[in-house]
């Protein structure tokens, strides 16, 4: 029982930081195509 609940959180972390790589690469890129807009 105690191990389900570990994966469980491990998926959950897992899922987060993949929202968070995606959000930091959406931001990246709007600054990348600012920048380019501006040359």
């Amino acid at each position: 029982q105690q191990e389900e609940k570990e994966e469980e959180f491990l998926r959950i972390k897992d899922v987060r930081a993949g929202e968070e790589d995606a959000a930091t690469s959406d931001k990246i890129n709007e600054q990348r195509s600012r920048l380019t807009n501006l040359i």
